[in-house]
């Protein structure tokens, strides 16, 4: 059975940082976003990329991959 990955956009944000409180001890996540997490615990997940660039969030999956 494969590793089951989560991409998520905003993971700095209100939603997003409880999204990824609830799912990163139990998947491989990443957060992409122009911000840094404000929990020490997501740093480790954070990746910046801009959604509205598709160049920065094409490299961001790859990399992920």
């Amino acid at each position: 059975m494969s590793e089951i990955r989560l991409c998520i956009t905003g993971g700095s944000g209100f939603i997003g940082t409880t999204a990824m409180s609830s799912v990163i001890s139990k998947y491989k996540v990443i957060n992409l976003d122009i911000r840094p997490p404000k929990i020490l615990e997501h740093h480790k997940h954070w990746q910046y990329a801009d959604i509205r660039d598709k160049q920065s969030l094409t490299r961001a999956l790859i990399d992920f991959q």
